[in-house]
């Protein structure tokens, strides 16, 4: 019986449609190995960099490259590579994927000299630096202080095959001069390359937009409140609410226009007489609504009920003008102050952002086998 043929279900699907499946299997059979042979770990130990594959959980995938002086990428046995982790950007998107999905591919190329490539897939596991020496006592220490490893990816090959030479350039290397060497662990923007490809200046140009916009939505607020202030940073029709005496409001009004933006203990402050004890009663459903401070209002009414009556509502704290009791009809509810716009907006924001977390999760999550989660960073 035939072995398992090498290679994907989707390799075998296309080499099938476009008639190349022998031509695949004389590949597989004469070029594609399961360890590192003599001449491919002679080729590894020269070389100077190599092109790094990964993928998460998800199956989302990041390219990424790598270099060192030569040997940086250890053979330590026909069938186990290890190469550091150096100080980058603190991004860590290799070490993050491979921390779920532990499959990569390397590919190492030499430009320079034999102009051929060499394919490495495999398993990989993060091992700290000290845990690594440990087990490896011989491996080099770099006096470089950017070249130091913080971690380990330890790689247990599964296949190795070549890369033709067919489409390779053959570069030429330029020797190294004293203001152009490699600036190995510097915190030199300009010497990391810049911006180089103007991104940074977009997402300033997008920051500067965005609060423009913002910053002429709040003016147009401030201009529509009558005698409100805008939100913070903003400038409205007037900085400061004017003060108000009650006498000028309508009679039964319950708050004036431009109490909405004060802080609550004024709004209450800001309450007709006429509705004062109405809202300090509890609401169905609500918590108790704080007594409001009573303010000097207008001299007293006759009361439209029976001045001998024995019963009197309850006061709301000593004032030197009684409120007036209206018997006629019940005191009419106040609105509840209008909600600041930048707390609204924060909270429209807020559920946006969760409707969309949830939404990713519910399109993106895999079916994981029982025993399949997620392991650690150290195997």
């Amino acid at each position: 019986m035939r072995e398992a043929r090498r290679g994907s279900d989707g390799e075998h699907l296309v080499q099938q449609r476009l008639g190349t499946t022998e031509r695949a299997d004389r590949f597989y059979e004469d070029q594609v190995l399961d360890h590192l042979n003599d001449r491919m770990r002679e080729f590894v130990g020269r070389q100077e960099m190599f092109f790094l594959a990964t993928a998460d959980r998800h199956g989302e995938c990041d390219s990424t490259f790598r270099a060192g002086p030569p040997g940086f990428l250890q053979v330590l046995d026909e069938r186990t590579l290890a190469y550091p982790e150096y100080r980058g950007n603190g991004v860590m998107a290799s070490v993050g994927n491979l921390s779920e999905n532990p499959h990569l591919g390397i590919l190492m190329i030499d430009f320079t000299g034999d102009r051929i490539g060499l394919h490495v897939n495999g398993r990989a596991r993060v091992v700290m630096d000290d845990e690594m020496r440990a087990r490896h006592p011989d491996l080099p220490t770099d006096p470089v202080p950017g070249r130091r490893a913080q971690l380990w990816v330890e790689v247990a090959v599964e296949e190795t095959y070549i890369h033709c030479a067919k489409h390779i350039p053959h570069l030429q290397k330029v020797p190294r001069q004293a203001s152009g060497s490699r600036a190995w662990g510097t915190d030199d923007a300009k010497r990391k390359g810049g911006d180089f490809f103007g991104a940074a200046a977009e997402a300033a140009a997008r920051r500067e937009e965005r609060a423009g916009q913002e910053g002429e939505a709040c003016r147009e607020e401030g201009t529509r409140q009558e005698g409100g202030a805008c939100c913070e940073g903003g400038v409205g029709s007037r900085s400061v609410a004017e003060p108000r005496s009650a006498a000028s409001s309508p009679q039964g009004a319950a708050m004036r226009p431009d109490v909405a933006s004060r802080p609550k203990a004024d709004a209450w402050r800001e309450l007709e007489p006429a509705v004062r004890q109405g809202v300090s009663q509890r609401e169905p459903g609500r918590g108790a609504v704080p007594s409001p401070v009573p303010a000097p209002g207008p001299e007293p009414v006759p009361s439209l009920g029976s001045a001998s009556s024995p019963e009197t509502p309850p006061s709301l704290g000593p004032s030197p003008h009684p409120e007036p009791v209206l018997s006629a009809a019940p005191a009419p509810t106040p609105k509840p102050p209008r909600e600041p716009r930048e707390v609204r907006q924060v909270r429209e924001q807020v559920e946006r952002e969760v409707e969309q977390v949830l939404t990713r999760a519910r399109l993106r999550a895999p079916a994981v086998a029982e025993g399949d989660g997620f392991r650690g960073w150290f195997g």
